[in-house]
């Protein structure tokens, strides 16, 4: 779907494709598509199972390096296992580069990097050189030799004013950054333009070049990429956003074309709310000095978007999350500190709108804010204001999941910090349930194997609040698994525990982190046909621990020998009509061989 760029053409073709799998049922059929720029109802209508393709994960990026390395430097073993170690090193110690290495085309790069010189930590610079990689092998008199063309005044430099020049047309175009495409004459059109201005060409030595250069760019610097259609785009898009945040940053440094005000203002003013945009305003943070790039975040946290509306909505404040990952590409934050609290500030602000009761915005606090948040992590400048914003802060009738994204969100800035750890330890006393279980949550996520938060769990594990004794056990089975008290009260809670939502969450934690143990199958069994849940007929009810016993026995032991006739029995025995029935559907699954996955998009 990706090469078709007009949303009413795309729309019809989505149709067209919904048609042909009514006419052929029995194809298999996969549609693609860039997350930017995608509308997936038409396709859920029509019953597609919908999945996003991840990155390298950790571990696949070692295994990928160890390979490239053994066989790249097959003749130089030790220097080839230095220079992996060397570059595994660089993935943990910069978050940025991290994030980049997931993806193969990229990680294929650093890795050529890697080879001859230590990874630059800023994006901005790993791109820059990524293209350096790419195109430093174009030889432009051997390509032009049968045109008798001297084309050897076509340095690096020209060749990265080019892409420049090709990304800051094709974000101006009518696709825009979410489109990555241009048409073959436009493309052709300029780079004739920029010989003839910048080298005097002629006319028609100009085409003969551009043609060639294009091709270049196509065929053996793998930068470009013929869609069809004569349709061409950059063949990664990181390559589109990095060429148009150098763009900028060449047009506001060296030409002097843009002012301060007028990045402010005409680039990020205008684009703020526009996701595609989003990289591209971060490298130009990362790449412009960090004054400039203060000023710009202040700009997008206190005068985009303000005043805020009484309630969001849909129109979220994707300049709050911009602001935090701007910040995140500035590697002396200690040259923007009043920026830093100013950003802390307007997020603490949010917290006490309505993120409390807003389910869309607590949904974008935990993709847009908290990831952002994690990257500057404990370097934000100014932290130990959170302290005192989290003395005075209000809590009352929170949501879990408000309670969970404050409990990471302190987490993950005042770790370590006394300060906010005191405060923690104050909340942990508190009448009011909230803010125990937001203490717990900030604990668990924020001061891992300390012993106090071990002490303090433990003790709260039998808490009067449920909400809290749930805290607790998740803060005990992802960070004290090890300790000898963890299992013993995880047991005691499945059975003993009064509240239907505590058994459950500790049947989630049994089944997560001890699912080897010899007596937990056991005692989940036993659970699957014995817990005392009330019979009413809800199958919305989250916190149903017999069914949490059913559905991780199913998916955990699915060719256990007991495992099919318990299901069996409990479709003809349990008492609640919605739970036999899903006992019977997985029963069958099982018998069929059918992944469970199958049953749940049936449903």
């Amino acid at each position: 779907m990706d090469e078709i760029f007009d949303p009413e053409q795309r729309e019809r073709i989505t149709h067209q494709i919904v048609g042909f799998c009514n006419d052929y049922p029995k194809t298999r059929v996969i549609v693609t598509s860039r997350v930017i720029g995608y509308r997936r109802k038409i396709l859920t209508d029509a019953g597609f199972t919908h999945f996003t393709l991840q990155d390298l994960d950790e571990k696949q990026i070692e295994t990928f390096v160890s390979h490239w390395y053994d066989l790249a430097m097959s003749d130089r073993p030790d220097e080839a296992k230095e220079r992996r170690e060397r570059i595994l090193r660089s993935f943990k110690e910069s978050a940025s580069i991290r994030q980049l290495a997931g993806n193969p085309m990229l990680l294929t790069i650093m890795a050529i990097i890697g080879k001859h010189q230590e990874l630059p930590r800023e994006r901005w610079k790993l791109y820059d050189h990524a293209a350096s990689v790419l195109i430093q092998h174009w030889d432009v008199n051997k390509h032009l030799k049968d045109a008798r063309i001297d084309a050897d005044f076509i340095g690096e430099d020209d060749k990265k004013e080019l892409l420049r020049r090709l990304a800051f047309r094709m974000q101006g175009g009518e696709g825009g950054l979410a489109g990555n495409y241009i048409h073959r004459e436009q493309l052709q059109a300029e780079f004739e333009s920029y010989l003839r201005e910048r080298y005097a060409q002629a006319p028609d030595r100009a085409v003969t070049i551009a043609r060639a250069m294009i091709e270049q760019f196509r065929e053996r610097n793998f930068i470009l990429s013929l869609y069809g259609a004569n349709l061409y785009g950059f063949v990664h898009r990181a390559f589109l956003e990095y060429f148009c945040a150098s763009a900028f940053v060449h047009k506001f440094e060296k030409t002097k074309e843009l002012t301060i005000e007028q990045l402010k203002t005409d680039v990020y003013g205008k684009h703020w709310e526009d996701q595609s945009w989003h990289e591209v305003l971060r490298l130009i943070c990362g790449m412009v000095d960090e004054k400039w790039t203060g000023e710009i975040i202040e700009r997008l946290a206190n005068d985009v978007y303000r005043p805020w509306p009484k309630e969001f909505g849909q129109r979220l404040p994707w300049n709050i999350g911009l602001a935090v990952q701007c910040l995140g590409e500035v590697r002396n934050l200690g040259a923007i500190a009043s920026t830093g609290l100013c950003v802390l500030e307007v997020i603490c602000a949010l917290f006490e709108k309505d993120m409390k009761g807003a389910l869309e915005l607590q949904e974008f606090g935990s993709e847009q804010i908290l990831p952002a948040v994690r990257k500057v992590g404990q370097d934000w400048p100014s932290r130990s204001r959170l302290a005192s914003w989290l003395t005075n802060l209000v809590m009352h009738e929170i949501t879990w999941e408000y309670a969970e994204l404050l409990g990471e969100f302190i987490a993950l800035i005042g770790s370590g910090l006394q300060e906010i750890y005191q405060v923690i330890l104050d909340y942990s006393v508190r009448t009011l349930e909230d803010a125990r279980v937001v203490a717990l949550l900030a604990l668990k996520d924020g001061w891992r194997n300390d012993p106090r938060a071990k002490s303090l769990m433990l003790e709260k594990a039998k808490d009067p609040s449920r909400w809290v004794r749930s805290a607790a056990i998740f803060g005990l089975s992802e960070d004290f698994r090890e300790d000898a008290q963890t299992l013993p009260l995880l047991r005691e809670r499945v059975v003993n525990d009064t509240a239907e939502q505590v058994r459950s969450s500790a049947v989630g934690a049994l089944v997560q982190y001890f699912r080897d143990d010899t007596q937990t199958l056991l005692l989940l069994r036993e659970r699957a046909v014995n817990d005392g849940s009330p019979t009413a007929d809800d199958p919305n009810d989250k916190y149903y621990p017999r069914e949490a016993a059913i559905e991780a026995i199913a998916n955990n032991w699915p060719t256990h020998p007991d495992t099919l006739p318990l299901l069996r029995e409990r479709a003809q025995n349990d008492p609640t009509p919605w739970l036999r029935e899903r006992a019977r559907k997985l029963a069958d699954a099982l018998e069929q061989g059918k992944p469970i996955e199958e049953i749940e998009e049936e449903e």
